[in-house]
């Protein structure tokens, strides 16, 4: 059974074989559970700010170490790629300053985008890196 304060479950079947992206990519699934909970719980938006800043701050450290691989790597659509990222921190920016200005309906919505965009990012974008990124002994 599933804890309540849960909403994402790690899956083996998202990791990438590349140990420090998928230490990355759980630690990510944690920060999301860490608002779900938060929400679910009723924290104060003080405390939910922290959380907040940390999955920031991450971002910026998980999206520097893929980008850095890629260009190490000479991976083929790393612009692309790069752009993907930009547009998620534009978006992700946007979302936390409605929920700062709003009410927590707003860290609802925040959440359900964290949770899509990892999800939907993972195995759609970064599963294409995957193969190159193995190929060139990215561990």
């Amino acid at each position: 059974m599933q804890d309540s304060n849960v909403l994402i479950v790690w899956d083996s079947k998202w990791e990438l074989g590349i140990p420090t992206i998928d230490v990355q990519h759980k630690h990510f699934v944690g920060l999301i559970n860490s608002l779900y909970s938060c929400f679910k719980n009723f924290v104060s938006k003080e405390d939910v700010l922290p959380i907040i800043e940390d999955l920031v701050n991450y971002e910026s450290i998980h999206f520097g170490t893929e980008e850095q691989y890629m260009l190490s790597t000479n991976y083929p659509e790393f612009e692309k790629h790069k752009a993907i990222h930009s547009n998620l921190k534009t978006d992700l920016l946007a979302l936390i300053e409605k929920y700062k200005q709003g009410d927590s309906s707003d860290l609802m919505n925040l959440i359900d985008h964290l949770e899509n965009w990892l999800v939907e990012h993972l195995i759609t974008e970064d599963f294409r890196y995957k193969e190159h990124f193995l190929k060139a002994n990215i561990k």
